[in-house]
């Protein structure tokens, strides 16, 4: 029902279009004889005429605009609801509209990216105004799924092997909860494997969310995966690299779709200087997780050690945009972008 209102719009854009003036349409060629200094020029003696026809041309202009806002509008509240990319304002500028209105869309639709600031001074550059590169930095991209759910006995022990801080896991144990009663014996681990006091008092204070039901044979399988990541964690931090990787290799066989687990895999693989299995490992963990900054940022460390730059940025961009209040991704990402840059 939709279609018929913005076909509507669209042949009113038309209509407009073709009726701008020929002068604004075309692009002027002497007439035999006349001088080569007034080629381009109104042959209108009138000046009053020529002002005249330079203010249609900037009012059909505007009605271009406003009727541009006017089909954005009319889209259906599905394309309507979906955030812009960076390719879409890039276009928006490029084509005109990064002005108010493009910022009033902005506004309405958000984006689906972090705009870090050589993308807005780009798009400054390009004749971007203030105000939407206001509406621009006041946006924010929308939280992906995975980044709501509480975080389980495994994540925690996948992400202090995994190049995450212990404050940092305990800053997501009090945004996110956790979906189990954690014991003194899983404290114990936790510690073990490098938690530290900020991180159990954060564990043992945290919003519990378990699952509506529970399956009692996958339940047992996931103990038997959190002892070899407990003990994988505790073996990477005494610098055993080789030994807690077969501790998160063994794990994988019991759970072989864990995104969180090859994100460690590939950050114990890099310590060993195994940047082909790493990157592998990393590919593996998006293949299960494709909004996992820890996946994206380490594929990011096996493709600058393998000396694709460009293939690196593409991967720290991603970790950034997922998670840009992480300091590691955010500085692998401003590193990389002035080298690539230069």
């Amino acid at each position: 029902m939709w279609r018929r209102p913005v076909v509507t719009i669209l042949l009113v854009l038309i209509a407009m279009i073709l009726a701008l003036p020929m002068r604004a349409q075309q692009k002027p060629v002497a007439p035999t004889g006349t001088r080569p200094d007034m080629v381009g020029r109104s042959t209108c003696a009138d000046p009053s005429l020529r002002s005249g026809q330079a203010r249609k041309v900037s009012a059909t202009a505007s009605a271009f605009r406003s009727v541009y806002a006017a089909v954005m509008l009319a889209l259906p509240m599905r394309a309507q609801e979906k955030p812009f990319t960076q390719e879409q304002l890039s276009n928006m500028v490029r084509d005109g509209f990064g002005d108010e209105s493009g910022a009033r869309l902005i506004e309405q639709r958000g984006i689906d990216f972090v705009p870090v600031e050589h993308f807005v001074q780009s798009l400054k550059a390009a004749g971007a105004s203030e105000a939407f590169l206001k509406a621009l930095r006041a946006a924010t991209p929308p939280e992906p799924a995975s980044a709501k759910k509480p975080l389980n006995q495994v994540q925690v022990f996948a992400l202090l092997a995994g190049q995450v801080s212990s404050h940092r896991v305990a800053m997501l144990v009090n945004e996110r909860g956790i979906d189990f009663e954690p014991q003194q014996d899983y404290l114990d681990e936790v510690r073990l494997g490098g938690g530290d006091d900020e991180l159990l008092a954060a564990l043992k204070s945290a919003k519990v969310m378990k699952p509506a039901t529970v399956d009692p044979a996958a339940q047992a399988r996931q103990a038997e995966v959190r002892r070899h990541v407990a003990r994988g964690a505790e073996l990477k931090r005494k610098n055993q690299y080789a030994e807690a990787e077969q501790e998160y290799r063994a794990a994988l066989l019991l759970d072989p779709r864990n995104a969180d687990l090859y994100v460690s895999l590939a950050y114990l693989l890099s310590l060993q200087n195994k940047w082909d299995d790493a990157a592998s490992a990393g590919r593996e963990a998006l293949r299960f997780d494709p909004n996992n900054g820890g996946a994206h940022n380490n594929l990011g460390v096996a493709l600058e050690k393998k000396g694709d730059l460009r293939g690196a940025l593409k991967q720290y961009r991603a970790a950034y945009m997922l998670d840009p209040k992480n300091a590691t991704y955010k500085q692998n990402y401003g590193r990389l972008s002035q080298q690539v840059k230069k």
